[in-house]
């Protein structure tokens, strides 16, 4: 579907620009008594999450991008969107179950013409497009 084909994109994206590490794990915040060596990281960390949350923000929709733009960081943003997908596809699958019952119960009635019969199978089909 198209989300699996997008993630597979912007992986390969996140992968050249050598930032997909910080989109999986984030980071997080150095001690207060940090040293000199983990501030660096840390600096590198969060140039890198703003590098990542860039193109995040440039490769998504409007309706996408509305449900990320407060998140703080690419890893947020990241998950927001896979919760988002994953109950988008809950949706769809509990939807062809019922559509499938639909159809397998759907019988033509004694009194009933074919082109009637005919019409609630293509409703049927046309709800499932």
């Amino acid at each position: 579907n198209s989300y699996d084909r997008w993630c597979v994109r912007m992986k390969a994206i996140f992968g050249f620009q050598e930032v997909m590490e910080i989109v999986n794990t984030g980071y997080s915040d150095p001690p207060e008594n940090a040293t000199d060596k983990q501030q660096a990281a840390f600096r590198e960390a969060k140039r890198k999450d703003c590098k990542a949350l860039f193109y995040l923000h440039q490769c998504v929709d409007e309706a996408n991008f509305e449900k990320i733009a407060l998140a703080k960081t690419t890893k947020e943003a990241w998950d927001i969107l896979a919760q988002s997908y994953a109950g988008v596809e809950r949706f769809k699958t509990v939807r062809l179950q019922t559509l499938r019952r639909q159809y397998e119960l759907l019988q033509m009635g004694n009194q009933e013409t074919i082109q009637e019969y005919f019409s609630q199978l293509q409703s049927l089909t046309m709800i499932s497009n």
